[in-house]
């Protein structure tokens, strides 16, 4: 194994770009707060948020799904976001139930697929149909 070269810069860029990728999911959150207010369409749609610990939960129909945040590089060795979308299911088994996952860049832009001449979909305004979109997938996923 080569030890990487310009170490201490690397970590010195990571840090800084970690604090803008975590603002983006600090922001995620705060976009999808409509969903638990009483205009909203969806009821019984409720998060609790360890955002400290770079997660928060979402509890809908006697689910638990926890969006957890992780920083990455990717194929430019530019620092990305990533959130992986886990159901918990601690009483049926060990083993992490994973949904799926999306990535994000520095200006909170995800790498959803989008028609021909749409927008992209950013977390902070699409938070709200991101965050049911996963809790769509997990009602259609068997249980492990």
């Amino acid at each position: 194994m080569k030890l990487i070269s310009k170490v201490f810069d690397r970590a010195a860029y990571a840090q800084k770009r970690y604090g803008r990728l975590n603002e983006h999911f600090v922001q995620f959150l705060a976009g999808a707060a409509f969903l638990t207010e009483p205009a909203s369409p969806v009821k019984g749609l409720a998060f609790s948020e360890a955002l400290n610990a770079n997660y928060f939960d979402a509890f809908f129909l006697g689910m638990q799904i926890r969006f957890r945040f992780h920083a990455y590089y990717g194929s430019d060795d530019a620092l990305l976001g990533k959130v992986v979308v886990v159901r918990e299911v601690p009483t049926f088994s060990e083993v992490s139930d994973i949904i799926g996952s999306f990535s994000f860049n520095g200006q909170g832009t995800t790498d959803f697929e989008v028609a021909e001449g749409a927008d992209n979909i950013e977390m902070k305004y699409s938070a709200a149909e991101i965050i049911l979109h996963f809790l769509d997938l997990s009602l259609g996923k068997p249980l492990p």
